[in-house]
């Protein structure tokens, strides 16, 4: 275990690409993306991770050049084949960690649907970024739908129990702390200020990039799935009246 290091332990659609690159704008950290997504990961070469042998050699190679993890995870185990490697990574692995989930649970999983779809993440991704506002939606699967309805909370209260028992420093987070649209960019901004105050860190360092990290928190920037682009997906209200609910959260209230 590296002790000065950060993870951040986030299911799917928490803003954890921008938590991180906002974090970043600090010249103290290198948080690396995803290393053990195949898809997306930042370390080149860094190979398949099958078991607690491979993720600790992974970790070496990590903690050479960086002094953080963003780490997406969802209850099937993924990116690693089993979820005990999650477990582990989350316990073993960095002596602070931000634990990232997200209220609104509907919005969670059909955001989640909808990059499926049109494998559009986040705002940087350079020319295509108005891709969700073009792209014909298909149906959403509802069994999925109703699956990660189920068991994501189960996991993630499964996995922060076990994290504030380890007595690891831990900061939980929820995405609608720093993102959530009635946020303003002042207020985002002085959310992030207490995440890096938990690092060790300050946003009044000089250093800092502060407009990099004004472009990440803008609201009008930060998130990719609005109301408007549910609106495009094809039987929508009939999946908020079936799934909606004051537990998991609504797409249009």
């Amino acid at each position: 275990m590296k002790e000065d290091a950060v993870l951040i332990f986030a299911l799917p659609r928490t803003g954890s690409t921008n938590l991180m690159r906002a974090l970043n704008c600090h010249p103290a950290l290198r948080i690396c993306n995803e290393p053990f997504n195949g898809d997306s990961g930042s370390i080149e070469g860094l190979g398949p991770v099958n078991g607690a042998a491979a993720l600790d050699a992974g970790l070496e190679r990590i903690w050479v050049e960086h002094n953080g993890i963003k780490h997406v995870w969802d209850s099937g185990g993924w990116p690693f084949t089993t979820s005990r490697l999650n477990q582990r990574l989350l316990l073993r692995s960095a002596g602070r960690v931000i634990f990232l989930t997200r209220r609104n649970l509907l919005q969670q999983v059909v955001s989640n649907e909808l990059t499926f779809q049109t494998r559009f993440y986040n705002h940087w991704q350079g020319p295509e970024r108005d891709r969700p506002t073009e792209f014909t939606y298909r149906n959403l699967d509802e069994r999925r739908l109703r699956h990660c309805l189920r068991a994501w909370p189960r996991a993630a209260a499964k996995f922060r129990r076990k994290l504030l028992r380890s007595g690891l420093r831990t900061h939980l987070l929820e995405y609608e702390e720093v993102f959530g649209p009635d946020k303003d960019l002042a207020t985002r901004r002085g959310r992030l200020g207490r995440v890096l105050e938990f690092l060790g860190r300050s946003l009044e360092d000089d250093r800092v990039d502060r407009r990099r990290i004004d472009e990440l928190l803008d609201p009008g920037m930060a998130r990719v799935n609005s109301a408007e682009i549910y609106f495009r997906v094809p039987g929508i209200e009939a999946i908020e009246r079936k799934f909606g609910s004051d537990r998991t959260g609504w797409l249009f209230r």
